[in-house]
């Protein structure tokens, strides 16, 4: 299975619960708004369980998937956990990756 990020890989960096858990809520978020989710992601983002969340590909589809691993590691490194603007700043990266693939 093609993993993007874990919670479990913050939290066991040491990043606080709440950090980790706001970072994958922000994810889900944008990633359902963007239709990216699968019907499972869309049941992980209802149940609220951030904290054991996963993005992968039985919770993205393929178009998120594509995006994530093109896009992910620039993401991962613009934002600052407990910083309110991983939404923006994912909106930002999606549509420069849409630019390139047209």
């Amino acid at each position: 299975m093609r993993i993007i990020d874990k919670a479990a890989w913050h939290l066991d960096g040491g990043i606080e619960k709440e950090l980790v858990i706001s970072h994958f809520k922000t994810m889900f978020e944008w990633l359902d708004n963007g239709g990216l989710l699968t019907a499972e992601g869309k049941e992980i983002r209802d149940e609220e369980l951030y904290s054991e969340a996963s993005i992968n590909e039985k919770v993205v589809n393929e178009d998120g998937m594509m995006f994530f691993e093109s896009c992910y590691s620039d993401y991962i490194s613009k934002i600052g956990f407990g910083e309110d603007i991983g939404a923006q700043i994912l909106e930002e990266l999606y549509q420069k990756y849409l630019g390139r693939r047209n």
